[in-house]
Formats: structure tokens, sequence, C-alpha cells
């Protein structure tokens, strides 16, 4: 298929469906780079992967990658970042694959995926599907991780919600059963309060409606877990969107089974800022 015009270069990195380019570098091993890092209850040195909606992304770049160093965060999901086209840019200590609307169509939508760059050599390839779908993997200590950044259609848009989670399905059906997956991003909806055993714990939210019923089924079908509800936290460091009154949780770092044990904590960091009405989702 070929390539729509980038707005930057993508330095090998972006690729298309059904063409999944792999990066060919000269062999090395991890343990070259992550000589202290363990897995499964040793020594990591702590793996943080962040999701944040930035409402538009072209003038806050340096803010983002400050904030997000700030945090220390390893791997970061943006979303709404409003940015047209696919490609990649390094921005500071962060490279960053994107995709977007065309070129000739209204900023809108976009999703982003941020890289520490002295792990950018970590990167084995990366797929765009949608200009709210992208995905890439990475490998740290001779474990494959899948790294999906999502951003859901608005509620009150359900044919447009059913063809996101189909796509999205395709996506986790091609994605092999060994992996360690993270998908998050803005789900654009909540879970409510009712548990699901291994997906769905016991600190979500009271209201559901379509576009939550159908992050619950899809996670559910997947058996995937939805971080956020397993820890225990203040109303405050729970809500992810704040708007007219409204404190609705809809950002969600979501895990597969291979990544249970590493998990420790799903909150938000309210004293991160970037001009938007959305908070900092880390685990």
């Amino acid at each position: 298929m070929a390539a729509p015009p980038l707005d930057s270069p993508c330095n090998g990195l972006v690729t298309y469906p059904g063409d999944t380019k792999v990066l060919k570098r000269k062999k090395r091993t991890d343990t070259q780079y992550d000589n202290k890092a363990r897995f499964d209850g040793q020594r990591f040195g702590k793996l943080k992967v962040a999701t944040w909606n930035v409402r538009g992304n072209a003038e806050k770049k340096e803010e983002l990658q400050t904030e997000l160093l700030k945090r220390k965060i390893n791997v970061a999901i943006i979303t709404e970042t409003k940015k047209k086209n696919k490609g990649s840019e390094d921005i500071g200590n962060y490279v960053t694959i994107y995709c977007g609307v065309p070129a000739n169509q209204w900023a809108s939508s976009g999703v982003a995926i941020a890289v520490r760059k002295d792990w950018k050599h970590k990167i084995q390839d990366c797929t765009w599907i949608l200009d709210r779908i992208i995905e890439t993997r990475i490998k740290v200590l001779n474990r494959n991780f899948t790294v999906v950044g999502v951003y859901v259609p608005v509620e009150g848009k359900e044919q447009d919600t059913e063809e996101f989670y189909r796509e999205l399905q395709r996506r986790m059906d091609i994605i092999r059963k060994n992996e360690n997956i993270t998908l998050a991003g803005g789900f654009n909806g909540g879970i409510a309060n009712q548990p699901i055993p291994e997906c769905i714990g016991t600190y979500g939210e009271q209201v559901t409606n379509h576009n939550r019923a159908a992050l619950r089924d899809f996670c559910a079908f997947n058996k995937l877990r939805i971080t956020n509800s397993f820890y225990r936290h203040k109303d405050i460091h729970k809500f992810t969107w704040e708007s007219r009154g409204n404190k609705p949780i809809i950002d969600y770092i979501i895990i597969n089974d291979g990544l249970k044990s590493n998990i420790e904590d799903t909150r938000v960091f309210r004293g991160s800022e970037i001009d938007s009405d959305h908070k900092l989702v880390e685990s």
C-alpha cells in the first residue's frame, strides 16, 4: 500500500495495515543496556506506563515531554493529539510515533505512543491502524511487549464505536498469545462498579452507557484486566476527566495476564498539567 505524505520524517518506524515493518539492527542483547533490570518480583527499576488526553498537541510538545520526564515515564499513550498524517518525531527525551486524520481533513482525534529516547533501540516495529488506533512492539530482557494506543469515539456515536471495536478486535486476534499486552488511552466510557473476576475490580464508578458496555464486553471477551479498577484511591486520584461538574473515569490502562504480577498501582496524578481537562493516568 502506498504511504500517504508525512508531515515529518518517520525514521523507518511507521508502517501501515498489512505491512508491519520490523526494524533491523545489529543484534544486541538487552542485558547490555539493562544489566540491573529483572522481572517477576525481582528488580526491574520500575517500568512506568501512562496515558493522557492532551486535547491537542501542536503547541504542547515541550510541555508534554517535560511532564512525562518529570514523572519518569518510559512509555506514554497520548490521545486526542489532533495531529494529522502519520510519522514519528523526536521531542526532547522522547521519540513519538503518531497517526491522525489525512492532511485534507479537519484536525480531530489522533493518537500517539511516546517512548523514552534511550529505549528507542528496543522498538521492534510499529503499525498504524486508524487515526484512533496505533500499535508498537518493544523488547526488554527478551520479553516482548505490545503497546496499543486507542482513542474511542465519544458517547452517542454508536456506529463509529462498533466499527472501532471491530477493528480493535481484529488487531487483538493477530497479536501473539504469549505477548505482554498493554492497551491504554481514552475510551470515552466507564466500566461501572460491578466486578468481573480478573477483569474489572470494585473501584469503578456507578454509571454505565453504550461505550461503557462495549468496553466491559471487549475486556471480558479478551481476558483483559482494567487496572484502574483494582486499586483503592480517593476520588480525586480516580476520576480522569473533569468538565462542568462531571467527573467520570474514561481513560484507562489495561493489561493481559502476562503483566498482572508486574502492576503495582494505577492512579491519576493531578499535579501534572498541560492545559487539558483530562488528568495523567499512570501505572
